[in-house]
């Protein structure tokens, strides 16, 4: 995030804008920990955070029995206005078409960036059954093309959909970079697929053919947070060994 003439305008000097950076990062921290990060002296980073504070960018909270700093909404406004990370900007997608387009650009612009994931079996068995061969086949074939690693969990009912597929369709799966934890369906009991990559969060219901598109850092590393969350509650399996059982059946 740089540190710009339309910050400087509203009396932010660039010591204080890095305190706020870095406290974004953060999301809460005490004040020792804070200033060897910045790598100012504990009471320079008190004195600052006081003054921040008395323009309400951050605050001041208790947590279990001390008090820790993390950035106000004003300080979150400051910096979404500047980087875009803070405020959330909303995109709608409807019919097939659409949510292809945005499947193709997902996997095209986030060449060799990584892809986090959580599918419910109700979505996982709509793509399915709304997908043709042909487009299931374009696809892996793009995600190796394009190197994509992706991350995430998959309810344990998806399990049994991978054998409905065509081999061809299972044979372009091969080989993909996919770390997949297998949870008990209990637990995915969402409405929508979401993918997350970069700082976009994508909400699909394939059943109905609609999509939202979320833009915010912040959100997108809460979903990152569930999805990493969400492994301890299943088992990490070799997807491309699996696909190699059924091939072989």
């Amino acid at each position: 995030m740089r540190y710009t003439r339309q910050i400087a305008t509203l009396g932010i000097s660039r010591q204080d804008f890095r305190i706020l950076c870095e406290l974004s990062e953060l999301q809460q921290s005490k004040v020792l920990p804070f200033a060897n990060r910045v790598g100012v002296t504990r009471t320079t980073l008190a004195f600052r955070l006081y003054k921040l504070a008395e323009r309400n960018l951050v605050e001041r909270v208790k947590i279990r029995g001390h008090f820790e700093w993390k950035l106000a909404h004003e300080g979150w406004k400051m910096l979404g206005e500047e980087s875009g990370s803070a405020e959330f900007k909303i995109k709608y997608y409807h019919g097939t078409k659409e949510i292809r387009n945005i499947m193709d650009r997902i996997l095209r612009e986030g060449s060799s960036e990584r892809i986090y994931f959580i599918e419910p079996y109700h979505q996982t068995k709509a793509l399915f059954l709304t997908s043709p061969p042909k487009t299931l086949v374009y696809f892996a074939r793009l995600f190796q093309e394009k190197r994509n690693i992706s991350e995430g969990v998959s309810s344990d009912k998806n399990m049994e959909l991978l054998p409905q597929y065509t081999k061809e369709v299972l044979q372009n799966m091969l080989g993909r970079m996919a770390i997949v934890y297998v949870v008990p369906d209990q637990y995915l009991r969402f409405e929508n697929m979401l993918i997350t990559q970069k700082n976009s969060t994508y909400i699909f219901n394939f059943a109905e053919g609609q999509a939202i598109e979320i833009q915010s850092k912040l959100f997108s590393k809460s979903i990152i947070s569930l999805v990493l969350s969400l492994q301890s509650l299943g088992k990490k399996i070799d997807l491309n060994e699996y696909i190699r059982n059924i091939l072989n059946r």
